[in-house]
């Protein structure tokens, strides 16, 4: 870790965060709590830290978080991915999700190689990770719920078979 740099442990509740930054102070100034019997951590910090290191690093200690997203970055993803954007204003369809529609100027880039297919492809994960953090929390709900509902089918159909 380097002097005047600020770090951050996130993770699930009870995976060790509080544990680890106790390590790397060499003492036990964090409460943990010892495993459950099941062998699963427990649920102990309850609020945000600033820890300084003896080196001079800062070690933010977060209580378990569940996700992360990312919330308004279309401006992002234009500006990063500025050339897909560019190219994508020559599309037949104004609303093209330049994944297969015809017409689509994205895609010819892509194949003649202008636009390199890892590139793009991280283009439209970043895009589906963007849209993904801007339903509602229903609207997540749902798609969880209905996810769950597919997988249920799927495995009754397998054990049919």
């Amino acid at each position: 870790m380097f002097p005047g740099k600020t770090y951050c442990f996130v993770g699930s509740s009870g995976v060790g965060k509080s544990t680890l930054i106790n390590q790397l102070i060499g003492r036990e100034t964090l409460e943990t709590k010892p495993v459950s019997g099941t062998g699963e951590g427990r649920h102990t910090t309850v609020r945000r830290e600033l820890i300084r290191l003896e080196g001079g690093a800062l070690v933010i200690d977060n209580p378990g978080m569940r996700e992360f997203g990312i919330f308004g970055a279309e401006c992002g993803i234009g500006s990063g991915y500025s050339d897909i954007t560019a190219i994508a204003s020559s599309c037949r369809y104004r609303d093209c999700s330049h994944t297969g529609e015809p017409g689509c100027a994205v895609l010819e880039a892509v194949h003649s190689g202008e636009i390199g297919q890892e590139h793009f492809e991280n283009y439209l994960k970043l895009r589906e990770e963007s849209r993904f953090y801007q339903m509602s929390y229903a609207e997540k709900r749902k798609k969880d719920r209905d996810f769950g509902r597919y997988i249920k089918s799927a495995k009754k159909y397998s054990k049919d078979d």
